[in-house]
């Protein structure tokens, strides 16, 4: 009876499935990254979240957490526990580099959490779906919000974030353009102005219109933000037409 238990024991061993404290943290945060690449986010939350239990101290537990934080968002639409999991992250870390990151995001969710929470919702279920490369998907919630909340704090951001996925991703510059141009009709002394007039400068130059247009919108860039990431492009752009 006794030999019989103990090769009980040892067929049961073989039979259970690999740990996941027999994976390595690397090959943990690994999967957990691949399956929020792919739009499992469901997975991909439980698996951030296995990674932390099992190794809390990880040089990638920060990014983790705060990929929890958005899943909450993004996946969930629960924005509170998102920020008692900021909350939580800033505690356990306290003076560090991801402290500060979850105190900078605790803020922009409070910043932009009018409407009860809805623009921030969608916002942030935009930004997952472009991450992966799910782009229409992307344009829907980006769409659904301007014309649900065209006065949500987030519209502006909105509507650069949608304009640059259209011309870089999309192939729809002209649309791209247009919602660059309402952009900065709405929001002229916004941080993102420069580069959001040094694209509509780009398509101007590259989509058959007049050389004089894009030349003279590329000055503007180089006169008004002459300190600019987007002037010096533009410099460079002025010299090579």
């Amino acid at each position: 009876c006794r030999m019989l238990c103990l090769m009980s024991v040892v067929i049961v061993s073989f039979a259970l499935p690999r740990g996941a404290s027999a994976y390595t943290a690397d090959e943990q945060l690994a999967f957990a990254e691949h399956l929020a690449s792919q739009g499992e986010d469901g997975s991909a939350m439980l698996e951030y979240r296995r990674f932390l239990f099992h190794h809390p101290s990880h040089s990638g537990a920060g990014a983790a957490h705060l990929m929890v934080s958005r899943l909450l968002i993004s996946h969930r639409g629960d924005v509170e526990a998102a920020k008692r999991a900021l909350t939580v992250m800033q505690q356990q870390y306290p003076g560090t580099t991801d402290a500060q990151r979850a105190a900078q995001f605790v803020v922009f969710i409070d910043t932009n959490g009018d409407f009860d929470n809805q623009p921030l919702v969608l916002y942030f279920k935009a930004r997952s779906a472009a991450a992966r490369g799910s782009y229409s998907e992307a344009a829907g919630n980006f769409q659904r919000l301007l014309d649900q909340y065209p006065r949500a704090r987030l519209a502006g951001d909105t509507q650069y974030e949608y304009g640059r996925m259209l011309i870089d991703d999309m192939n729809q510059p002209q649309r791209g353009a247009q919602m660059m141009s309402n952009f900065l009709a709405q929001n002229p002394n916004d941080a993102k102005a420069p580069d959001a007039r040094y694209y509509l400068a780009v398509v101007q130059e590259q989509q058959g219109g007049s050389p004089d247009t894009a030349r003279q919108t590329y000055q503007q860039i180089v006169t008004q933000y002459p300190n600019s990431d987007a002037a010096r492009r533009a410099q460079e752009r002025l010299g090579a037409m």
